[in-house]
């Protein structure tokens, strides 16, 4: 039964594509025809984001359960009603740069050209290097509240993390610089660490590019996660739903749905 959703996956794809206007898929399969990736992005979501979104994206991945596994690979945005927008989905096999690579080129060739871009995701090597090769004239920032868990599981300082957080939002180079004497006197090892993270990548005040009023304090703790609920949500209920409700109206359906909480990033005013 599984086998055979698997090849029904281009005509799904083109299906998509001819009734949902302006919807991309792509599919890519190795030298034996065996599936790689799947790349989906509706075309009401690409038209949302390039008309009405800030151009700031929030990559992740989360790990597929079941018999195949693999990973599905994520892009969000956030609206002006502070919820979660999908952008576009890929699903194959495990977070390696090739993968990222092919998928940020897929993100590319839908969305086209966005003036004053930013990324934000946490510190995984492979996506590091696939938006510098894919978008290499774009702004990268760190995910801070990833940053902090890191922080917390590095140096179990609970006072060291609300200095960071401190430092983070500090609107002039005065309060930062205040601030990060505060965590160089507290923690020395834990000053070297956030330093050599980069303070352009995490700080509001040294954000090299063009920076946007994203309220982080109600973004998501983990995209991907909120995303996968609402797919389990799909594949779990017994009556299929014949149009896909709009993502803020998913909250009707379950108050579980969208996870919502502290997601600081460096590229924030």
């Amino acid at each position: 039964m599984h086998e055979e959703t698997f090849q029904l996956l281009s005509s799904f794809g083109y299906v998509l594509e001819q009734k949902s206007l302006g919807t991309i898929t792509d599919l890519q399969c190795d030298e034996n025809g065996k599936f790689l990736y799947l790349f989906k992005s509706l075309g009401a979501s690409i038209r949302g984001f390039q008309r009405c979104m800030h151009p700031v994206i929030v990559v992740g991945g989360t790990h597929l359960k079941g018999r195949f596994g693999g990973t599905m690979f994520v892009t969000t945005a956030q609206d002006r009603n502070v919820q979660v927008y999908p952008i576009a989905f890929r699903y194959g096999d495990s977070k390696n740069n090739l993968s990222w690579e092919w998928f940020l080129n897929s993100l590319k060739g839908a969305l086209g050209h966005i003036d004053d871009l930013v990324f934000i995701s946490d510190r995984h090597a492979s996506i590091k290097a696939g938006i510098s090769k894919v978008f290499p004239y774009t702004t990268h920032t760190i995910c801070c509240w990833h940053f902090y868990e890191n922080i917390k599981i590095r140096y179990h300082r609970k006072d060291v993390t609300a200095i960071m957080d401190k430092a983070v939002r500090a609107y002039t180079k005065l309060q930062y610089n205040w601030y990060m004497e505060e965590l160089r006197n507290l923690h020395l090892n834990a000053y070297d660490y956030v330093i050599n993270a980069g303070p352009y990548k995490w700080s509001r005040v040294h954000c090299p590019d063009r920076r946007y009023r994203v309220r982080a304090e109600l973004f998501m703790r983990n995209t991907s996660a909120s995303v996968a609920s609402v797919i389990l949500l799909a594949t779990t209920n017994k009556h299929a739903l014949s149009e896909a409700p709009p993502w803020n109206d998913l909250r009707r359906y379950d108050d579980d749905i969208v996870i919502i909480c502290i997601h600081m990033t460096g590229s924030l005013t």
